[in-house]
């Protein structure tokens, strides 16, 4: 069994922090939180550059009430590794981190550039990659190589903007469409609700936006 990743994602009004990810009503009426990313191999490169990014490790005590009570074992229960020092605090603090989110990935993801690499590639490559025969694309050149291609040359290759699977770039850039409509939300929802805060204060930008990252 390989590591999974999960990420959640809270917003900041006043002094407060509030859970902005979607929430599942059980069937015994109970609300479950849900992730904005989760998953294994694919998440672990953007997993890395938000760890290297993050400002804290470990829960936060100003944990909104929806990820306490996801993460609401006691400091001091066994973590359950057989090593009596390791708890679960000392167990979150070795596999949670906290990152914001405006500077390490809304800063990073280019506007209106979903995809990190561009090129001409070749079509053959093309297919392999597009029906999942391959997992990346070697065979490609930049349009400098193509425009000193004859017509004959030109026909085999494509231009192409792609996502090697995986890569932290194209992970980023879901994660900012799904935190930027969850945002707006909830944006809504706090500019009308939240009336003991200041209008001006009410409405979050992304600097004020952290993610919760955490392996399973």
């Amino acid at each position: 069994m390989g590591v999974s990743y999960v990420i959640y994602a809270e917003a900041r009004v006043g002094d407060k922090w509030y859970n902005i990810c979607p929430l599942r009503k059980n069937e015994d009426g109970r609300l479950t939180i849900l992730p904005i990313a989760e998953g294994r191999s694919w998440l672990r490169e953007a997993v890395e550059e938000l760890e290297e990014c993050a400002y804290a490790h470990g829960r936060q005590s100003d944990f909104s009430e929806e990820l306490r009570n996801r993460f609401n074992e006691d400091d001091n229960a066994d973590a359950g590794y057989g090593i009596p020092e390791i708890n679960m605090k000392e167990h979150y603090r070795q596999m949670m981190c906290v990152a914001n989110y405006g500077k390490t990935i809304k800063k990073r993801v280019k506007e209106g550039r979903p995809t990190r690499y561009c090129g001409y590639v070749s079509k053959y490559t093309l297919s392999e990659f597009e029906i999942g025969e391959s997992d990346h694309i070697s065979s490609w050149i930049h349009k400098c190589e193509y425009d000193k291609l004859d017509d004959e040359g030109k026909e085999e290759y494509t231009y192409y903007e792609w996502n090697e699977w995986g890569d932290w770039y194209g992970v980023f850039s879901k994660i900012a469409k799904t935190v930027d409509v969850l945002l707006d939300l909830f944006s809504y929802w706090a500019s009308s609700t939240l009336t003991e805060v200041d209008r001006e204060d009410r409405i979050p930008d992304v600097n004020d936006v952290r993610l919760i990252v955490y392996r399973e």
